[in-house]
């Protein structure tokens, strides 16, 4: 009885692989005011997703949000429910699907390689050094409206350089020759 358990246990262990999101990066460095497009991909996924909220984390002091495009994942037949909006270093985003069952959006996601892209986020390069793109928060609800837990679903977070000379002010000429000037005036 006991190796029944095992391996039914076995069995089910190797059922449930944890589903992952990531950001992927376009390149991995970037000149000052270059596009910088992110894609956010869901794979490995055993339900159907049928929305998700997401908060991603940019340094904004080194990138500035551009734009966002929906993949079409969740789009049946009308159109989905979707909201973006950038509050100092958080861009949330969500789109929610309210029409399709769950066996049509099942069909419209399954691939060859088991994952659909949720999104291309734009952003704008805008200072040298490194930066990184952080899910701060993910939420996904299934295709019957149920949360999908936390714990079935990992992230992969993405970092970049940005290349480029740093803006250094020019020196104020005219104080590093002040006391030159002066002593020469004084000498005449």
């Amino acid at each position: 009885m006991k190796k029944f358990f095992a391996v039914l246990g076995l069995f089910f262990s190797l059922q449930t692989q944890a589903a992952l999101i990531s950001v992927e990066l376009d390149n991995a460095s970037y000149q000052k005011g270059d596009t910088i497009s992110a894609s956010i991909w869901m794979s490995d996924l055993n339900t159907a997703l049928a929305g998700f909220n997401i908060d991603l984390w940019f340094k904004s002091t080194a990138l500035t949000f551009d734009s966002i495009t929906f993949g079409n994942c969740l789009t049946v037949f009308a159109d989905t429910d979707k909201y973006s909006a950038v509050s100092g270093n958080l861009l949330n985003f969500s789109e929610l699907n309210f029409d399709a069952l769950d066996f049509e959006l099942a069909e419209l996601q399954a691939t060859p390689d088991n994952r659909f892209q949720l999104a291309t986020i734009t952003f704008i390069a805008k200072k040298a050094g490194a930066f990184a793109l952080n899910f701060n928060k993910v939420e996904l609800s299934d295709g019957w409206g149920f949360e999908i837990p936390a714990q079935d679903v990992q992230v992969r977070n993405a970092t970049g350089t940005i290349i480029g000379a740093e803006e250094v002010p020019a020196p104020a000429t005219l104080l590093l020759l002040a006391p030159a000037l002066l002593w020469l005036a004084r000498r005449r």
